[in-house]
């Protein structure tokens, strides 16, 4: 049997299972006090944590802005809440009295350097324009020219 046709009765027989066993059709009770938690917590008001914070110090202003964000970055992740739900599928979130908490960066930025770093963080590409325009080659020449 070639890859092909594996591939395909593989398909087929979850197609089958996934027809046929009711745990499958709906949401295990698990899932659904997940989902509903989820939903909940979307329309409820979110807080900021972390943007009152600072690392700079007469020590930390000598570093260099990467630097000094990894230090931020650091007491962020040493400090910020964390909460685990008993049902989650994955282990923690950033909650506190049972509000998500949207976590800022400690200020780590220097006066001059103010427009060149940012202070958020995330999980999403925020300069898409640079990387298209100039690639990660070019990102990487740029910061070795630095």
């Amino acid at each position: 049997m070639n890859k092909e046709n594996n591939h395909d009765n593989i398909v087929d027989l979850a197609a089958r299972r996934a027809k046929d066993d009711p745990g499958l059709r709906g949401m295990t009770p698990r899932i659904k006090l997940h989902y509903e938690r989820i939903k909940q917590s979307m329309d409820e008001k979110q807080t900021l944590w972390g943007g009152d914070l600072s690392i700079l110090d007469e020590n930390t202003r000598m570093l260099s802005a990467a630097l000094r964000r990894t230090l931020a970055f650091e007491y962020l992740t040493e400090h910020m809440p964390v909460h685990v739900e008993p049902y989650a599928l994955l282990a923690g979130s950033c909650m506190q009295d049972g509000r998500i908490v949207r976590c800022m960066l400690p200020s780590f930025i220097l006066e001059e350097e103010l427009g060149q770093c940012t202070m958020s963080i995330s999980h999403k590409c925020p300069d898409y324009e640079t990387l298209l325009r100039d690639g990660f080659t070019g990102i990487l020449e740029k910061l070795e020219r630095r």
